[in-house]
């Protein structure tokens, strides 16, 4: 299992989260258009400089690619 896949699986775990990886487009086009998300991003890039360059939608873009591997 690749590592993202293996992060996500356990994140999945612990959260007691129940979805399918192979729904992870659906999941993550429903996240791109949430502004509650959106405002979830802004405060992680406040929290932790390291994000404050990436916008919320190349976040998005760079997860999807991941998934894809």
């Amino acid at each position: 299992m690749p590592a993202i896949e293996q992060a996500l699986e356990n994140t999945k775990n612990k959260s007691r989260s129940v979805f399918e990886f192979s729904d992870h487009g659906l999941i993550l086009d429903e996240i791109k258009s949430s502004d509650f998300q959106r405002q979830l991003w802004t405060k992680y890039q406040k929290q932790y400089s390291y994000a404050i360059h990436t916008s919320f939608d190349e976040m998005i873009e760079t997860t999807l690619d991941l998934l894809k591997k």
